[in-house]
């Protein structure tokens, strides 16, 4: 069964709000911190993530695209250590302890008008703020135009580049064949799907 609660006017399976606190949003705005560190794997169809900031700011002020999780199990490849948390990720350290998925934040947009918690509850059927993992409602998702948005940071040649390592693109096939996810994953990664094969079979 999901974690993330639904039901708020068609949500969006390719999009999940989460609550964020600073100054871990200050972070990811800046670029000091390239991943988000969770518990748990998000749906594979998952592209983006909102992020609610937490009180003083009680709204949502930034967007994330967002692709398929990194873990550290046996074989997997480190993250680059260019990042808050990505050594202590990588290393086990006692405070990472049980967060073993990784997503990288691959474009960090600034909404230009955050959605206020009030525009939340008056709008789009929130009783209450977030407090962990939830679906985006379409009301929210039809109402945001992401390229009118402030684009803060952009790795998405970033993405093309860790694909193009052998190594990458024998892991990417091989798990996600047999995940069965290959499809959704692609998407995600907003890559032409030729180019993919081209890439996998090189």
């Amino acid at each position: 069964m999901s974690r993330a609660k639904t039901g708020v006017r068609c949500p969006s399976h390719s999009d999940v709000i989460l609550p964020m606190q600073d100054p871990y949003m200050t972070q990811i705005a800046d670029g000091r911190k390239n991943y988000e560190f969770r518990k748990y794997c998000l749906r594979p169809s998952v592209k983006r993530i909102w992020f609610y900031r937490t009180a003083p700011h009680s709204s949502i002020t930034h967007v994330c695209e967002t692709r398929f999780a990194r873990t550290r199990n046996a074989g997997d490849a480190p993250l680059e250590e260019n990042g808050l948390g990505n050594a202590e990720f990588n290393n086990k350290h006692k405070d990472w302890d049980g967060y073993d998925f990784a997503y990288e934040m691959v474009t960090v947009r600034e909404l230009r008008l955050p959605i206020t918690l009030k525009e939340m509850k008056e709008k789009h059927d929130f009783k209450l703020a977030p407090r962990g993992l939830v679906y985006l409602s379409k009301s929210i998702s039809v109402s945001v135009d992401l390229n009118q948005q402030k684009l803060l940071l952009d790795r998405r040649n970033l993405c093309f580049e860790w694909l193009r390592s052998s190594d990458n693109c024998e892991r990417f096939c091989i798990h996600h064949k047999r995940a069965n996810l290959i499809v959704p994953v692609l998407s995600n990664l907003n890559i032409n799907k030729s180019l993919i094969l081209i890439l996998l079979i090189s």
